[in-house]
């Protein structure tokens, strides 16, 4: 366990603070749930200021969307209980299913927002639906009075930007890709560089893009280099695809053919002496030795005709080009890290690429479907036995149900929730019975308060714990449920307790009956989508590259966060998920090509796409069924091929034909193929599995 570090007390204590001053500010104009504002300032809360102020800007959207979706079904549906929770259970559905399918994005937290707000908001007043715009303008003017509070002492008691930890990120995130790069041009055996940090570092690519979004909030220099940033990134996207490309040709070379790799060996030594130097800003020009070393690879080129006759001789080919797209990639990463730096921009630059995200419709669905069953229960209970608390069961379960949807084991989550709502409910009974009757006085009721708090709030910033402490805070402040008139009830502190471990409980059930999937359909569904990003690469132009990496590495990354590279079933999916960026990659390239070779080969290449589209697109739905006739699709067209004259253009699609095709093979299982013989020239290069 990490223990709490002074900055994590100093963001506790300003937590706090600024949760206190929201409050003092809700008594000193009359609002009526000052308990509201500092709930508010717990959940918007982060260690990093442009995280909390780009959460604060979706949470100010989202809670404008359900206050105005709850204001429309009251006056809608104030005479209609059951007409209106049905309203709202829609409108909650499809607010999960919009945040859901956004994933981790920034803006995900918006639909989430409006989703149980709508619901905080209406299901007090739907008993009285005359109080309905008080009610939701006081809960408006309390949640900005949390965010301003917060916002102000983040911004002047040791503020810590993300625009540093973006600069810093991408510095680490350059060496460690240069250190890969090393491994794997000076690599003499078949080993791989660990998984832990393969994974670290693809993972960390991915997360450019969150850190991006929010570090533009914060940082000036940032927002000026906004599309350098996402420039940069899609660089990086490209030096890994190029780098997962070269170790699996690599050992193919130095299984199959030895002496062509001792051969080419001193042009991975001079591509690696260079990735071995520092890319700090304060290094020497390297252009000579970048030149010395392009001039070096292409004195190994292999001839046309070899490459036409031989087939490992494409492998060389496949190798030294690869080393020259290392040198540009390094290049190109320096000058626009320096510019990210600078917060400028190059005098010339290609638009941004897209930078897209894995997005899962079915999964989505499914979790709004659920979130309008669970909403939909609670309140139906609520409605038949008339319980008196039924409103605030159904609000915690809808709360509960925002959080953790978008989990993939969203019932551990919301037990995690419950532990924490037990603690906390001991702990508010204790404070209500035995503490609270003795306070006097806005001064004292903090102090008693900053003795949970505090203490708590200093676990938030860690990793590992830093849920269970955020879940005590959000579940004390909402069971102490501070208002503007005091209220000793003990019984009724403890129905509130019931009533809302009840929620959570219930949402916990509802969660293991329609969510009982977990991580491994989850992983399913993320190689679901590199198939059918495979098979719409093969029909369709109009997909860039940028756009194709950014989601294969998003979902690659997705699988090993969830999957154990030493598990045998886990491995070939890890594998097969980085081979299937260099299959996409030279898919797009003969469909570039396709159109400007001879008509017989151009129709042959055509229907290997065609064949590849179709097997992409069943290959996890009906395994087998429809790889045979995608790797003889891709045999006729290498046949097709060879026998026309030679030519770059003719010569470049052979070998996207012979890379795709040993690919498939060399990762037959995730690919749903069989094992297969193939022609003889192919089938020589490939390596065995076992």
């Amino acid at each position: 366990m990490d223990w709490p570090t002074w900055r994590d007390g100093v963001f506790s204590l300003r937590t706090f603070c600024a949760a206190a001053l929201a409050a003092w500010i809700s008594l000193r104009i009359n609002l009526s749930s000052p308990g509201t504002a500092m709930l508010t300032v717990y959940i918007v809360s982060q260690p990093l200021t442009g995280m909390m102020l780009s959460k604060s800007v979706y949470r100010v959207l989202g809670t404008s969307a359900g206050v105005m979706a709850s204001m429309t079904f009251i006056a809608l549906f104030a005479q209609e209980r059951e007409l209106f929770v049905l309203a709202s259970a829609l409108w909650f559905g499809g607010c999960i299913y919009v945040s859901v399918l956004l994933r981790d994005a920034p803006g995900a937290y918006a639909p989430l927002l409006a989703g149980y707000t709508a619901a905080i908001i209406g299901f007090p007043a739907i008993t009285q639906p005359e109080a309905v715009f008080d009610i939701a303008t006081n809960r408006c003017v309390e949640i900005l009075l949390g965010i301003g509070s917060a916002g102000v002492l983040s911004a002047i008691v040791l503020p810590r930007p993300v625009g540093p930890i973006l600069l810093g990120r991408i510095e680490a995130l350059l060496a460690a890709t240069a250190q890969w790069a090393v491994g794997i041009l000076r690599t003499e055996g078949t080993e791989e560089a660990p998984q832990a940090d393969r994974a670290r570092l693809i993972g960390d690519a991915v997360a450019l893009e969150t850190l991006r979004a929010h570090a533009v909030f914060d940082t000036r220099a940032i927002r000026l280099a906004n599309d350098v940033i996402r420039q940069l990134q899609g660089r990086l996207f490209t030096f890994l695809a190029v780098l997962v490309s070269m170790q699996e040709r690599g050992r193919l070379l130095r299984f199959r053919d030895p002496a062509r790799w001792q051969a080419i060996r001193p042009a991975f030594e001079a591509v690696a002496r260079i990735m071995d130097r520092s890319l700090g800003p304060d290094q020497p020009d390297d252009d000579d030795s970048i030149g010395a070393a392009r001039r070096l690879i292409d004195t190994m080129q292999p001839t046309l005709e070899e490459l036409r006759q031989s087939q490992t001789a494409m492998v060389v080919r496949i190798l030294l080009d690869r080393l020259q797209d290392l040198l540009t990639l390094r290049t190109e990463c320096r000058q626009l890290r320096d510019h990210v730096a600078a917060g400028t921009r190059p005098q010339t630059m290609r638009s941004a690429p897209s930078v897209s995200r894995h997005r899962d419709q079915a999964a989505a669905i499914m979790a709004g479907l659920t979130a309008f069953i669970a909403l939909a229960v609670a309140c139906s209970f609520w409605i038949l036995t008339a319980w008196p608390n039924g409103a605030g069961a159904a609000t915690i379960l809808v709360v509960v149900f925002g959080f953790f949807s978008g989990a993939d084991e969203p019932a551990l989550s919301a037990k995690g929730f419950l532990r924490m709502a037990a603690v906390a409910s001991v702990i508010y009974l204790i404070y209500f019975a035995l503490v609270l009757p003795r306070v006097d006085g806005f001064a004292m009721l903090m102090l008693v308060l900053a003795t949970v708090l505090v203490p708590a709030g200093m676990l938030m910033p860690a990793p590992r714990i830093g849920a269970a402490g955020l879940l005590l805070c959000i579940n004390f402040l909402t069971l102490l449920g501070l208002s503007d008139r005091a209220s000793l009830d003990f019984a009724g502190a403890v129905n509130n307790s019931l009533a809302t471990l009840a929620g959570i409980a219930l949402a916990v059930l509802l969660f293991q009956l329609t969510r009982p999937f977990g991580v491994r359909w989850m992983a399913q569904r993320f190689v679901s989508g590199i198939m059918a990003d495979l098979a719409r690469m093969a029909s369709d132009p109009d997909l860039s590259q940028a756009e194709f990496e950014s989601r294969m590495f998003d979902r690659i990354n997705g699988l090993f966060s969830r999957l154990d590279h030493a598990a045998p079933g886990d491995r070939p999916i890890l594998h097969g998920s980085l081979a299937s960026l260099r299959v996409g990659h030279n898919i797009m390239i003969l469909r570039r090509l396709s159109g400007e070779l001879p008509p017989p080969a151009s129709r042959a290449v055509a229907a290997a796409l065609a064949a590849l589209g179709v097997h992409f697109g069943r290959a996890w739905r009906r395994r087998s069924a429809s790889g045979p006739e995608a790797l003889a699709s891709l045999t006729r067209a290498s046949q097709a091929l060879q026998a026309l004259d030679t030519d770059r253009d003719t010569i470049t699609a052979l070998i996207s034909v012979t890379a795709i095709w040993v690919t498939l093979s060399y990762q037959s299982e995730f690919f749903a193929l069989p094992q297969t013989d193939g022609p003889a020239l192919i089938r020589d290069l490939i390596v065995p599995t076992t």
